[in-house]
């Protein structure tokens, strides 16, 4: 999928990432983009923009 995404010009991003070891993997896979446990826990609104700010 991700072989065939790159094709297409697609930007990939993995779901679910809790740990080093897979964000390792999916790095070497070519994936610049994740999201999960392992960057951050889910947030209300409020507690992003204050992250974000």
């Amino acid at each position: 999928m991700v072989d065939m995404a790159k094709t297409l010009s697609i930007h990939v991003v993995a779901e679910g990432v809790e740990d080093q070891h897979t964000a390792e993997i999916l790095d070497a896979m070519g994936v610049q983009h994740a999201q999960g446990y392992l960057f951050a826990k889910p947030m209300e609104a409020a507690e992003m923009t204050r992250m974000l700010g």
